[in-house]
């Protein structure tokens, strides 16, 4: 008995030892560690991963790498909830583990449940950043909150100056709560990134925990000029991954679709295809497709914005989503995939080797060129070179082979980082053009861009001189405005305010000065905003603009205010604005309001009205009223309802309904109602299922 009774304390003993409360009584919060100091912290091997219950009772915890301390980015001072993390690996999975203090768990917000939205960082949140190169330039994200939801991302990866591009991953995450803490796990798959397989390497590594209820984001790694990009990160150190496992097998997606229209105009169309991945090392990556059917892709929202050029609307496909960092340049969208539409296959490959980083993607399918659909192929190939620490050369090439003749594109592009916060990027590029029927329409133009950048808060100013020629159009770009050339000023200004009743304020400028290749003046734009947002959510601001456009003078005055503006899924925004816009004098309203009926069901209401006082016609009315409606029975089962109507008699009406009722496979819903003043009523139901093995 008493022997039973030493065996009991025993095992009492050993479990105590890897609970999570245990687990937090490490050596985690240095008085020693401050502001921008040098950070590292060391993975540690383990040869039993820890299963994903977001408990942190697994004994490779206990032994797991550990850090702590988080700077608020507003504050510059220690975060006010605390986060210990953890790192171990193996040859399969980085394993991440946050503990996140919380002195109030009532507060605690985690409404998104879907995977893949940005949105998620509206809720209490952890993210974890990796560098896997180390080479300053760019990173994976991945994020989740205390639902256990998922987002990853990638932040130009070897591109100049990048965003966050949307990018997908199988990767696994597990949350949990205590009575003062929450806890996150996450599972990483080696082989869903690129990285070069040597023992001893060290990779970039940023964490960060953004906090509803105080409204702080918290970095472990600081810089005051930079907190999100890597050459912010810390050091993860200890990695021997010259055995990482790499599964040398192909990754299939195959699909089988079926539409059914039975508006005024009726019809049945069944669709196959598929993609297929395959790593072909640690640190190169291709994808082929065939037939790909992106019916189940949200639809562009329609908008009564006043604009004299094309509209930019972002890619929305997977299959062009990933990689397309490495096409981001200092002309913009010199490679714009969405000119691309029809697919009946395509192939990429992407990845780095030594200094250098590449993306090729080559397209059989149709564009549309004059209002024309043509059909060939479309290619774009990017490399670019690393240039000592943070510095970039690269060049950049397209290639449209279609049917009734060809297009090219030809660019190179410098990003160099200098001191004093400073960077400049420049970029030349020339185009090319020739008629299969009539010669006479060949041609040949060019472009030019030259940005000296200057970021550290809380002002960032950027200086710019572009030329563009007149017939510089390549098929592939989305350049809003040719025959162009001159100087571009923008100045954005942003302070945090601490200890008073008030947020932060900002305020932006910006100017634009362009004329045309004879040395008339084209364009001539002045633009600013200011405003202050207070401690309670509450904003106000105030914005002008004075524009002229050949041969309009433009101008417009305009007031903003929000109401619980700190809760974006909850938040009022009304604007006021008032002006002219090609001789045609106007005023307008627009309403976006947030509403979260339940913690898994979030309501998006828009609406604008612009009544416009012509001279020569009687008034009108222009409107457009939009709602949204988001709800998440789990992370693999989501509906999505949006309904808009306008002034000009149209409705159009979405549904988007996806669950992934067995392991590896997701089925999609959808139905599309359209109806305008000048087309017949549209109806469509689409259904897609699509296998992964």
């Amino acid at each position: 008995m008493r022997r039973n009774s030493r065996n009991t304390l025993c095992i009492f003993i050993v479990t105590l030892a890897v609970t999570p409360a245990a687990l937090s009584q490490v050596p985690a919060f240095d008085p020693s560690v401050k502001l921008e100091d040098a950070r590292s912290v060391t993975a540690v091997r383990t040869d039993t991963p820890p299963v994903l219950d977001g408990k942190l009772d697994d004994p490779c915890w206990a032994k797991a790498g550990t850090t702590s301390i988080f700077f608020n980015e507003r504050t510059y001072e220690r975060s006010t909830e605390q986060t210990i993390v953890r790192v171990a690996y193996d040859m399969e999975n980085l394993y991440i583990a946050f503990e996140c203090l919380e002195s109030d768990m009532s507060a605690l917000r985690a409404r998104e449940r879907r995977h893949d939205r940005i949105q998620i960082m509206n809720d209490d949140s952890v993210s974890v950043q990796l560098d896997t190169f180390h080479d300053r330039r760019g990173s994976y994200v991945f994020t989740t909150n205390p639902a256990g939801a998922r987002f990853e991302s990638r932040k130009g990866l070897g591109s100049w100056r990048s965003g966050e591009i949307g990018w997908d991953c199988e990767w696994k995450v597990a949350a949990s709560r205590a009575e003062d803490r929450w806890f996150a796990e996450m599972s990483i798959p080696l082989d869903e990134l690129l990285f070069m397989r040597k023992d001893d390497q060290t990779w970039g590594i940023n964490f960060r925990r953004d906090e509803q209820r105080l409204q702080e984001e918290g970095f472990w790694s600081f810089r005051r000029d930079d907190t999100e990009h890597a050459r912010s990160f810390g050091q993860l150190e200890g990695l021997d991954l010259k055995k990482a496992t790499l599964k040398r097998r192909p990754v299939f997606s195959p699909y089988v679709s079926a539409t059914h229209e039975f508006g005024e105009e009726r019809g049945d169309d069944v669709n196959v295809g598929g993609d297929m991945w395959y790593k072909l090392d640690t640190n190169f990556t291709t994808a082929i497709t065939i037939n790909p059917d992106f019916g189940q892709v949200e639809t562009d929202e329609d908008d009564i914005v006043l604009r004299d050029v094309e509209r930019f609307l972002p890619e929305r496909r997977p299959y062009f989503r990933e990689g397309m960092e490495l096409f981001e340049t200092p002309i913009r969208t010199l490679f714009h995939s969405r000119r691309i539409y029809d697919i009946d296959y395509g192939a990429k490959v992407s990845g780095k080797s030594g200094p250098y980083s590449f993306a090729l993607l080559d397209v059989d399918g149709h564009i549309v060129r004059d209002e024309e659909s043509l059909s060939g192929n479309y290619l774009a190939a990017r490399v670019l070179r690393d240039l000592g620490k943070e510095s970039t050369i690269g060049v950049l090439a397209t290639n449209s082979e279609r049917e009734d003749g060809y297009n090219r594109l030809a660019a190179i592009d410098t990003f160099l980082r200098l001191p004093y916060d400073l960077d400049l990027s420049s970029q030349y590029a020339i185009s090319w053009r020739g008629d299969d029927v009539d010669e006479s329409d060949d041609w040949t133009d060019d472009a030019f861009r030259l940005s000296l950048n200057h970021g550290e808060r809380p002002l960032w100013v950027t200086l710019s001189y572009i030329d563009i020629g007149e017939d510089f159009e390549p098929d592939l770009s989305f350049i809003s405005r040719k025959d162009i050339r001159g100087p571009e000023l923008s100045m954005n200004y942003r302070q945090d305010l601490r200890g008073t009743r008030y947020h932060d304020v900002s305020g932006q400028f910006r100017t634009v000065l362009y004329e045309n290749h004879d040395g008339r003046t084209t364009l001539r734009d002045y633009s600013f905003r200011s405003g202050f947002r207070l401690n309670n959510g509450l904003q106000f601001g105030v914005r002008g603009e004075k524009d002229f456009h050949d041969p309009f003078d433009n101008h417009s005055v305009g007031v903003d205010f929000g109401l619980n503006t700190l809760d974006r899924s909850r938040s009022t925004q009304l604007s006021l604005k008032t002006g002219e816009f090609e001789e045609v004098p106007y005023n307008s309203v627009s309403l976006r309001q947030g509403l979260t009926p339940l913690e898994n069901l979030t309501v998006q209401l828009n609406g604008e009205l612009r009544r416009e006082d012509p001279d020569d016609a009687d008034d009108e009315n222009v409107w457009l009223t939009r709602m949204v409606c988001n709800y998440a029975l789990t992370e693999d089962a989501w509906l999505k309802a949006s309904i808009q109507f306008s002034h000009e008699d149209q409705r159009n009406f979405n549904i988007i309904f996806k669950w992934g009722f067995l392991e590896n496979v997701d089925w999609y819903v959808v139905y599309n109602e359209v109806k305008s003043e000048d087309d017949p009523l549209s109806r469509m139901l689409f259904t897609k299922v699509v296998y992964t093995f």
